[in-house]
């Protein structure tokens, strides 16, 4: 029914009103420590939708195409792996855990995203 430039423009639009929401509920709360974990925890999330994106254009960039182990590693790493290691971290970050338990978590979310790798 719509273009392709009006479909893409939509999901900017779409992903520009997620971080409105998200930034309008951080500033409602009074508890200063969870507001700046908060703002942390997005900083996180756009991070992991920054580097989705990146893997998302090398994959559309190899589609129907012969591809390096080099950028299917790139790939898989930005597209999925950015977005597990970005949740895992979160929940840490709200939790309140320790630069050293940050480094853990991060360790854990990277092993998930390596073990799938391998699986393919």
């Amino acid at each position: 029914m719509f273009n392709e430039a009006t479909a893409l423009l939509a999901g900017d639009s779409l992903l520009n009103n997620a971080y409105m929401v998200i930034s309008k509920s951080i500033v409602k709360f009074e508890d200063n420590v969870l507001k700046d974990k908060m703002i942390i925890a997005l900083n996180e999330l756009t991070f992991a939708v920054d580097r989705m994106i990146a893997g998302e254009y090398v994959d559309t960039e190899f589609e129907g195409k012969e591809i390096s182990n080099e950028y299917l590693e790139y790939m898989h790493k930005n597209k999925t792996g950015t977005l597990i290691k970005a949740t895992c971290r979160i929940g840490g970050i709200l939790a309140g855990a320790s630069d050293e338990d940050l480094k853990q978590i991060t360790e854990y979310a990277e092993g998930i995203r390596t073990w799938f790798s391998n699986k393919r």
